[in-house]
C-alpha cells in the first residue's frame, strides 16, 4: 500500500494534466510538480507513521505525474526543428532510466548503517533534484506555442526569436510562427466543429487517431513491466 500509493497518485495526476496543462502553462506545471516532490520527499524523510509516509508518497506521485507528462511537451514545443523533438524526448527517457541504478546504488550505500539515516536520507535525497530542476525553471520562459495560444504574442515572439538566435523578422522565425499560429487556429476550429468526447480516447476514427496512440502507449508500458523482475536492494 505504501509503495503503490506513489504510482497511483502519479497515474491520476498524469491524466489531470490534460485538464490543467493549458490553463496553467508548461512552465508553471513543472514548477508545481517540483514543489510537490520537494514537499512529499520532506514528509517521507521525516515520517514517523505509516499514514505520514503515505501522504508524502502521494504528494511525490502528484509531482512526478505533472513532471513526466509536461517535460516531453515542453521540450517538443521548444524545439525549432522537427528532427530534434524525437531525440530530445528519447534523451529524457535515458535520463529517467539512469535514475534507477543511481537510486539503487544510493540505497545500497546506506545498507550497512543501522540507524534511521539509512532510509531517511535516500528518500529525502530525491528533493535535491527537484530543487535543482525548480531553480532552473525559474529562469526559463514558457513555450512560444503556449504564449500564442493565450494571446501573449509579444512574449511568444521574444521566446521564438531567442530560440532561433535571430531577429523576429528573419524568415525562419516568421515561418515557425506562422506554423504555430496555423496549428492553433486549426485546433480552435476543430473544437468548435466537434465537441470533445471521452469515447475518443478509446476509439478514434479521425485523422489524429488519438485513441489508437493512447492504446499503443499503454500497451508498450504494460509489456515493459512484464519483461523482467523488479528488484529492490535490501
Amino acid at each position: 500500500m505504501i509503495a503503490s500509493s506513489y504510482t497511483l497518485a502519479a497515474c491520476v495526476c498524469s491524466l489531470f494534466v490534460s485538464i490543467v496543462g493549458m490553463p496553467l502553462g508548461r512552465r508553471n506545471i513543472l514548477l508545481l510538480g517540483n514543489g510537490f516532490v520537494i514537499v512529499g520527499a520532506s514528509l517521507q524523510a521525516s515520517a514517523w507513521s505509516v499514514a505520514h509516509i503515505i501522504v508524502g508518497r502521494i504528494l511525490c506521485g502528484f509531482g512526478i505525474g505533472f513532471i513526466s507528462c509536461t517535460v516531453p511537451m515542453y521540450m517538443a514545443e521548444m524545439s525549432i526543428k522537427p528532427g530534434e523533438r524525437g531525440p530530445e524526448v528519447a534523451f529524457t527517457c535515458c535520463l529517467l532510466i539512469s535514475g534507477v541504478p543511481l537510486a539503487y546504488w544510493i540505497d545500497f550505500g546506506f545498507t550497512r548503517m543501522t540507524n534511521q539515516v539509512s532510509w531517511r536520507f535516500p528518500i529525502g535525497f530525491q528533493a535535491f533534484f527537484a530543487v535543482l530542476s525548480g531553480l532552473v525553471m525559474c529562469f526559463l520562459p514558457d513555450t512560444p506555442r503556449w504564449y500564442y495560444a493565450k494571446g501573449r504574442e509579444a512574449e511568444g515572439d521574444d521566446v521564438l526569436s531567442k530560440l532561433h538566435d535571430k531577429p523576429l523578422d528573419h524568415p525562419d522565425v516568421q515561418q515557425m510562427k506562422q506554423e504555430i499560429m496555423s496549428t492553433i487556429k486549426l485546433e480552435i476550429e476543430s473544437e468548435e466543429d466537434k465537441k470533445f468526447s471521452i469515447l475518443t480516447l478509446f476509439w478514434d476514427n479521425t485523422d489524429l487517431r488519438v485513441g489508437r496512440r493512447i492504446r499503443i502507449a499503454f500497451l508498450v508500458l504494460s509489456i515493459q513491466q512484464m519483461m523482467g523482475n523488479y528488484c529492490v536492494p535490501t
